[in-house]
């Protein structure tokens, strides 16, 4: 491609779509009773109401973003106790300092994985800017933001109780390895964070880092072992699926997950290199 041509290839567009993304507005949904949910392009958060307090999941993407969520959490007869954090990436935290704010009391929660997590994104400051700027084609801005600093950790399970539901936490690896995904047994409700996307999951590339294919098909079996009634995802794509269809998108999910897998195995034990294996792959 001439250098003329590559012109026409230009940041403006996509950089105005990122910025939207940070500043959009927050689409609310109220599922079940005492389930809500509140939905940006690229995250969603969920919260449950209950009789002593409001237990939440993820925070968003922006301090805009959070601010709006608690607001909307409050008119729903909300008080936050818990906030729950399903892994570390921005889009399930930036909200944080409404919530530190507002409910300094909280607690929040994440898999102790995720504290290494936030640590490594505060170090890389200046390449993830490099790599934001090449997977967003947006000008390389290494911002000072504020981090999440969480209130508690956990390792492969955990379980508290608040209000009559019962809140279980469980360590996944997947999109990252500090997945957490939590079951709420009187709602037969799964919140899978990132875990499940309503889309084809993004199992890695090469300049991500790693990707957990076997761990995040075998953590999705694991969920699918709950026979839930709704799953609630961490994906502004489609945010809640219930009763037949959970089924269905969980089977889908984990028979392509394993498809994948295997056959790029396959090619690499061949010695297929990439740029042939990558036309050779398909979809089951």
């Amino acid at each position: 491609m001439s250098r003329k041509e590559s012109k026409r290839f230009k940041k403006k567009p996509l950089e105005k779509s990122y910025h939207v993304i940070l500043g959009s507005k927050v689409i609310f949904g109220n599922p079940a009773p005492d389930i809500y949910t509140a939905r940006v392009p690229i995250a969603t958060a969920s919260w449950i109401n209950t009789k002593e307090g409001t237990v939440v999941i993820d925070m968003l993407l922006s301090k805009q973003n959070g601010r709006n969520l608690v607001k909307k959490i409050e008119e729903s007869g909300g008080f936050v106790k818990y906030v729950v954090i399903t892994h570390a990436h921005l889009d399930h935290w930036g909200g944080y300092r409404s919530f530190e704010k507002k409910y300094p009391e909280a607690k929040i929660i994440v898999q102790k994985l995720g504290v290494e997590r936030i640590e490594k994104y505060r170090i890389l400051a200046e390449h993830r800017a490099y790599m934001a700027s090449v997977q967003f084609n947006i000008p390389e801005n290494p911002r000072t933001r504020d981090f999440l600093d969480p209130t508690e950790t956990y390792d492969e399970s955990m379980t508290f109780e608040l209000g009559g539901y019962t809140f279980e936490l469980y360590h996944g690896r997947g999109e990252t390895d500090d997945a957490t995904w939590v079951w709420v047994p009187e709602i037969k409700t799964v919140f899978v964070g990132d875990l499940f996307l309503g889309l084809f999951p993004n199992i890695g590339n090469p300049f991500k880092p790693t990707r957990f294919a076997l761990p995040w098909a075998r953590t999705l079996e694991k969920v699918r072992e709950k026979s839930p009634d709704m799953i609630i995802t961490g994906s502004g794509v489609h945010p809640v699926y219930k009763k037949d269809e959970v089924n269905e998108v969980l089977d889908d999910t984990i028979e392509a997950i394993y498809s994948i897998h295997d056959q790029v195995v396959n090619l690499l034990n061949k010695k297929i290199p990439i740029n042939e294996m990558i036309h050779q792959v398909v979809l089951p």
